[in-house]
């Protein structure tokens, strides 16, 4: 009689949407989850709810570019500040004489201000996609609980 892979490779238990394999060869332990049938009604922390309400009040006015420009133009600068440490610093003699000689301030101003203003609204936007994404899955997360607490 041929024996079934289960049989061949040791224990087999299942349940609704977990499956558990231990196998017997050389003592090792796999174990698959299979959570595509699980279905988990989970309700969300008292932190998670303020984070909700917070985010529905705040999501439009923190998503304007103007508002991320500004909350975020002090840390642009001190993002862009090593630049104008490094070229006042005077570290290198040769690059410093050649620097000076051919120093154009407006170009180092636009430099250093096209810096600080694009990783303003740069990092701003990427914390605001952050946020947004942390609330559609909590949203998501709370639909779920009501649909799953009415049906039962």
């Amino acid at each position: 009689m041929e024996k079934s892979k289960e049989e061949e490779w040791g224990l087999m238990f299942k349940a609704e949407g977990l499956k558990l394999c231990i196998p017997n060869a050389l003592n090792l332990l796999s174990f698959t989850l299979n959570l595509k049938h699980a279905s988990f009604a989970v309700m969300l922390t008292e932190e998670e709810q303020a984070f909700i309400a917070y985010w529905e009040t705040n999501r439009l006015k923190q998503k304007k570019t103007f508002n991320q420009l500004l909350v975020g133009l002090p840390i642009g600068f001190i993002f862009s500040l090593p630049i104008l440490v490094n070229f006042f610093s005077g570290w290198y003699k040769r690059a410093d004489m050649v620097g000076r000689s051919q120093f154009n301030p407006g170009i180092l101003i636009a430099a250093v201000l096209a810096i600080a203003i694009f990783y303003a609204i740069f990092s701003k936007k990427h914390k605001w996609d952050m946020l947004e994404q942390k609330y559609t899955e909590l949203k998501k997360k709370h639909d779920k609980f009501l649909s799953d607490t009415s049906s039962s």
